[in-house]
């Protein structure tokens, strides 16, 4: 029993030395995983921490990123303002240089206008200073050839007394008051002289039929000796305006205008003569650059921005149309006219014969308001 007792005890003394051993282990296992979750408490800190830092990193990036992104914008707005002035500032010059060279371009047009227009009026000039000469020689030799025929004369006058006994003066005037049956007496007188004779008195009625011609229709009476010209009558004076020897067409005045209807020159009979008047009469001031236009026999007043009046005095008649579209007429010697169109930019010119004007269009202008 008794060594049961220390059999026991001693393996109970053993297993209690054992259990402390164990429970020394269990204690310093258990301070180890005091460290431990000490360590891992640190290392929790820390994450917390860390995340607390990226939290607040991720606020400042977005606050940095919404600065950045505004400071773009203004920036961005800036150069935009910038850009939009100086392109506007650029158009405006380019607008200033385009109207100054559209302003040039209307001079130089302007110019060669006006150069056209000076070659073209001294061209007319010379043709009618031509005429005039062609006029002048022609007259020339019609004089020549009246001055032939009274030396003819003078030379048959001489013949005829040399041989014609002389006659008293009061025969000579019984001859003159009967002159045309004395010279049918004296042609059948000189059916019987020479050949040659009658040649010369055919010559000479010849020249006296042109003299008529000459004279405007004018009745010859006389002799050899003597010849009378009939005053001049109203046949005259129209086969002078045959000839192309029209009176200069004065401008009409206020006065000159009383019917209630304008007058229509296109309804004119073929047969009448053409009085040199253009289809349009209006007068022109030169001194204030205004023209009266006559319609249905009421005045009105337009204004003349340019005259283009190299030649005042050849500038008779116009015709002008309210706006930018300008119709000019020029009556040069009542025989041919330049037209000036203008209209906006454009500039146009010709020379129209007096009788094509009839054949033409015209437009009636509206009122100038001013």
């Amino acid at each position: 029993m008794n060594t049961q007792i220390q059999i026991n005890s001693t393996y109970f003394g053993s297993l209690a030395s054992s259990l402390a051993d164990c429970r020394k282990l269990i204690e310093m296992q258990a301070s180890e995983l005091a460290d431990k979750q000490n360590i891992i408490n640190c290392y929790l800190a820390e994450i917390q921490s860390f995340e607390d830092k990226k939290q607040l990193a991720q606020k400042k990036h977005v606050e940095l990123l919404e600065e950045q992104r505004l400071n773009i914008i203004a920036i961005f707005d800036q150069k935009l303002a910038d850009r939009v002035n100086e392109l506007e500032y650029s158009f405006s010059k380019q607008k200033e240089q385009a109207v100054q060279i559209h302003l040039q371009i209307l001079a130089e047009k302007e110019n060669e206008f006006k150069i056209i227009l000076d070659r073209e009026i001294q061209q007319i000039h010379q043709q009618y200073n031509l005429q005039q000469q062609q006029q002048q020689q022609q007259q020339q030799q019609q004089q020549q050839q009246q001055q032939q025929q009274q030396q003819q004369q003078q030379q048959q006058q001489q013949q005829q007394q040399q041989q014609l006994l002389p006659l008293e003066i009061t025969e000579m005037v019984d001859v003159i008051f009967s002159a045309p049956l004395a010279s049918q007496t004296h042609n059948e007188e000189e059916v019987d002289d020479d050949d040659d004779d009658d040649d010369d008195n055919d010559d000479d009625d010849d020249n006296d039929d042109d003299d008529d011609d000459e004279n405007g229709g004018q009745d010859v009476i006389g002799m050899d000796d003597v010849i009378f010209h009939a005053p001049l009558t109203s046949s005259t004076v129209s086969s002078n305006n045959d000839n192309n020897q029209q009176p200069i067409q004065h401008a009409p005045t206020a006065t000159t205008i009383t019917a209630e209807v304008p007058i229509n020159y296109y309804d004119r009979p073929e047969s009448e003569e053409a009085d040199g008047t253009l289809p349009l009469d209006v007068p022109y001031d030169e001194q204030t650059h205004y023209m009266n236009l006559y319609t249905s026999g009421n005045l009105d007043r337009y204004r003349v921005v340019r005259t283009f009046l190299p030649h005042p005095e050849l500038a008779r008649y116009f015709s002008v149309i309210e706006g930018d579209e300008v119709f000019r007429l020029y009556d040069f010697n009542s025989t041919s006219v330049a037209i000036l169109h203008r209209f906006r930019d454009e500039i146009n010119y010709g020379v129209v014969p007096m009788d094509h004007l009839q054949l033409t269009t015209r437009i009636v202008p509206e009122p100038f308001d001013e």
